[in-house]
């Protein structure tokens, strides 16, 4: 279980050609457990966000409270997700279902995954694809791409395209 409160900022590109960087203070709790359900290990996450918006003038409708549930399950070389969030704003409400499947081998790791998106009498489609590489030396580099919807300031819901790289290497060290 964990709870923090920070400042955060996003940068949105605009149809292409105009940037807008939005700024927030969030109230985040996660509780997290691992399981078993028979031999299949599961893990169970929970988040609830809290944002306190420092600026109203976005394009963006900020999500004034955002809980997700996510759950992951291992079985051999595959993983299996299901994740649902919910994004309440004083216009909008957004509710987001989606599922996934990840294959992974030695040095590498393939995984995809559709979104259903609901707000009102709205229904989008979704999807996240990744991809993941292990080298000895540089640690694990993950290519992710993720199309979404956000709520923006006239109730409606605007598409979101990301594009991640990660890099992760763990660090030895001793106290």
């Amino acid at each position: 279980i964990s709870i923090g409160y920070f400042p955060g900022s996003q940068l949105y590109l605009v149809e292409g050609n105009r940037l807008y960087e939005y700024y927030y203070y969030i109230l985040n709790t996660t509780a997290s457990h691992y399981f078993t359900l028979g031999k299949l290990p599961v893990q169970a996450v929970f988040t609830y966000n809290q944002f306190y918006n420092k600026y109203s003038d976005s394009l963006v409708n900020g999500s004034q409270s955002c809980y997700n549930i996510f759950w992951t399950a291992w079985a051999g070389r595959f993983s299996y997700q299901l994740n649902y969030s919910s994004q309440k704003t004083k216009i909008v409400n957004l509710s987001t279902l989606e599922g996934g499947a990840t294959f992974a081998c030695n040095n590498f790791k393939i995984g995809a995954s559709i979104k259903w998106n609901v707000s009102g009498n709205t229904n989008k489609t979704g999807y996240s694809t990744n991809l993941g590489l292990s080298l000895k030396r540089a640690g694990t580099i993950s290519f992710i791409y993720d199309r979404s919807f956000i709520p923006d300031i006239s109730g409606s819901i605007l598409p979101v395209s990301t594009g991640q790289i990660q890099i992760i290497k763990p660090i030895k060290f001793s106290i």
